[in-house]
């Protein structure tokens, strides 16, 4: 699936410019953050001040969902996640 994708060097700078001025929504955003801030590290770009939404914390702070996964919350919800596409 993934074997004709550009290697995260090669677009480093469309995501600094996608996630400019923007907030990033994440589930569990710490662990997601960690690798998009360590490639952009090693590509010579700092990204320590990526904004982001984290609806993990969101869950367990206004919610009282069974799990906590993110396929788990969406089935609760009824969310198609298969189905949402990405707009900018």
């Amino acid at each position: 699936m993934i074997k004709n994708c550009q290697f995260f060097n090669e677009i480093a700078k469309d995501v600094i410019s996608f996630t400019w001025d923007s907030a990033v929504v994440c589930h569990n955003a710490s662990f997601d953050l960690l690798f998009v801030r360590k490639e952009l590290y090693q590509v010579g770009i700092s990204a320590k001040n990526i904004c982001y939404i984290d609806t993990l914390n969101l869950a367990r702070q206004y919610f009282s969902f069974e799990s906590n996964k993110l396929g788990d919350i969406a089935n609760a919800t009824g969310v198609d996640m298969w189905n949402l596409a990405i707009e900018r």
